[in-house]
């Protein structure tokens, strides 16, 4: 073939290969959600004159095209692989792979953050809980476990933890839990840990706080499988999906759950959330502001309050052995000066229970 000829098979490949995804694009059916991102996507923009001469119209578009690009997720897992394993970079989009589990960077540590974090906690003592038996404690993130061994960029976890330590109202006990967990007792693909692995976190709370608990090897287990994490499709390579083992007893069975915004009372586990979006919802319904979990078998009367992140929601029905009520708040849906209209203090237990993400980004809390 000349080389003339050559250069029109080029040409002609490539404008085959434009129409054929601009084809596509037109045939196939605009998807609303993705299940991998785990986010909406963005529809076809609505024209008027004013999104054209604000340039609105044109910004809508762009995000359009990128999200219903054909084949979007192959071109996702292709990028990701090229850059991981042809530029041997180590992260890709701020995730990053070791072993067969999947992280996600969280650097550098921001210490007005943790500041304002230790702030609100102070606060909140010094409004509502002064003289109550009052904890905190810090979750770190599975890259604790692994990032410096890989020479992965992270926060500065012992700084964050000096600074907590320094700035919290000395009055507030702080409940170790760094040493409780190692990386194995994280979902592979998810930033939260696993249930099943919470026996030295348990015991510890319950050593700190004063309370009798069992044993976790007492509980019965279930469990369903595929459970595909948040980081599942933000690293886009298709890593092994995780199995959800959620820990039964006859106290969970037995006790409610009260979600203040759906005014409703419910079990503590949402089953049919095994085939959602997020399989995690299962343990407490998922994310919700304020919610009430009631154990009518324990006559002691003692009750917990948790300011708390998501991790809380599958160690909470661990604890409610010893506790006839379990009120869980979580400051990133409502705002604290609302407590008053739904909560008496009185002499609960109280425990502020968050992980270092939201200790590094605590302008959340409100």
């Amino acid at each position: 073939m000349t080389e003339r000829g050559k250069n029109r098979v080029v040409v002609l490949s490539f404008f085959l290969v434009l129409w054929g995804f601009f084809a596509a694009s037109l045939i196939l059916k605009d998807e609303a959600l993705s299940v991998s991102e785990r986010r909406k996507l963005a529809g076809f923009p609505e024209l008027s004159v004013q999104s054209v001469f604000s340039g609105e119209l044109a910004k809508e578009l762009e995000e359009y095209l990128l999200d219903q690009f054909p084949a979007r997720d192959d071109f996702r897992r292709l990028k990701a692989h090229f850059s991981l394993d042809i530029l041997r970079k180590k992260e890709n989009n701020g995730i990053y792979l070791v072993g067969d589990g999947v992280y996600k960077l969280e650097y550098p540590l921001n210490e007005g953050q943790v500041s304002l974090g230790a702030q609100k906690i102070n606060d909140l003592y010094d409004k509502y809980l002064t003289g109550m038996k009052v904890y905190y404690g810090v979750i770190p993130d599975k890259s604790y476990y692994v990032a410096e061994e890989n020479k992965i960029l992270a926060m500065d976890y012992a700084k964050m933890r000096e600074k907590l330590s320094l700035e919290i109202d000395h009055t507030i006990k702080e409940i170790e839990l760094f040493d409780c967990l190692k990386a194995e007792d994280y979902y592979r693909t998810d930033p939260h840990w696993r249930q099943e692995n919470l026996g030295q976190v348990v015991a510890r709370l319950a050593g700190s706080m004063g309370v009798d608990l069992p044993p976790l090897a007492g509980y019965d287990r279930s469990s369903f499988a595929p459970f595909y994490g948040a980081y599942y499709g933000q690293s886009a390579l298709s890593p092994k999906p995780d199995e959800i083992i959620y820990l039964q007893s006859e106290t969970i069975a037995n006790s409610t759950l009260y979600n203040l915004e759906k005014n409703r009372v419910t079990p503590l586990y949402t089953l049919e959330a095994a085939g959602g979006m997020d399989a995690y919802d299962l343990f407490l319904s998922g994310a919700s502001a304020f919610l009430v979990l009631e154990n009518k078998k324990e006559p002691s009367g003692r009750e917990l309050i948790i300011f708390r992140d998501s991790f809380a929601s599958s160690l909470a029905p661990l604890l409610l052995e010893g506790y006839s009520k379990i009120t869980l708040i979580d400051l990133r849906y409502m705002d604290s000066k609302l407590l008053p209209q739904f909560i008496t203090f009185t002499d609960q237990d109280v425990l502020f229970l968050y992980s270092t993400l939201v200790f590094n980004h605590s302008a959340m809390l409100r």
